[in-house]
């Protein structure tokens, strides 16, 4: 029977009393802390009463609490419980956490605050990359005039830069070549060149003046996009702020 515990919990839900279902998801969120607790301890972590837990048990076929642990126990705490929902929810966001502070800890902070400060004074900013390029923009539309999006394809754009402009190029894998050679072509006509990606020697960062490297695998955007997050706050609090 224990084998099956965490399946029958999910299973079982709709069928539970309302009590029965608070202690069924309290389990399924965290089995292994679930499994550590009395019957007590469970059902006033649940929010339900003392002998709840134990109604519980009997409910699923056991001869009492301690038997229905015995058998969470086996299965929780031998980590072949299956995932929950909540598990996966903090799971995903312990990981983007922890990639958001190798960010902090590996980011050139001399480049994030020059290329702040001169985004702000810039004649015109070229936002272009995907897939956050459209996050940067937008953002950067809010701070200041002249801020022109150059989505895939229309690279050719770039050929209008020059002295006074600069091009923000967020690239990662998979990466997009004719966005990292517009760049390119911009850098020659004198325009400032940012690169956001993800290691120092991609594509988008042989030319660009500045570089903020967030590293990501393909998918992995929530570092990225703190980061930007971050950088539009800067832009807000220096220069970029003179134009309301």
């Amino acid at each position: 029977m224990g084998e099956h515990i965490l399946s029958r919990l999910q299973a079982g839900m709709d069928g539970f009393s309302k009590g029965q279902k608070r202690l069924a998801a309290y389990i399924l969120a965290d089995p292994r802390q679930a499994a550590l607790k009395t019957a007590e301890e469970l059902s006033r972590c649940a929010g339900v009463s003392a002998s709840t837990a134990v109604r519980f048990a009997a409910a699923l076929g056991y001869a009492g609490y301690p038997e229905m642990q015995r058998d969470l126990q086996r299965v929780a705490l031998s980590g072949t419980a299956p995932a929950s929902p909540a598990g996966g929810l903090t799971q995903t966001m312990e990981a983007d956490i922890r990639q958001i502070r190798q960010v902090m800890a590996g980011l050139d902070r001399g480049a994030f605050c020059r290329s702040a400060e001169a985004a702000g004074k810039a004649r015109r900013v070229y936002v272009l990359g995907f897939p956050l390029a459209a996050l940067l923009a937008q953002g950067l539309w809010r701070l200041r005039p002249d801020v022109i999006a150059v989505p895939r394809g229309e690279e050719e754009r770039l050929g209008w830069a020059g002295p006074g402009d600069m091009v923000i190029l967020l690239d990662f894998p998979p990466y997009a070549p004719d966005s990292a050679l517009g760049a390119e072509t911009a850098w020659r006509q004198g325009a400032k060149v940012v690169a956001i990606t993800d290691r120092p020697d991609a594509p988008a960062a042989k030319r660009a003046g500045m570089v903020l490297t967030v590293p990501a695998k393909a998918g992995e955007m929530a570092a990225p996009a703190s980061l930007i997050r971050a950088w539009l706050t800067a832009v807000a609090e220096g220069k970029g702020s003179e134009y309301g």
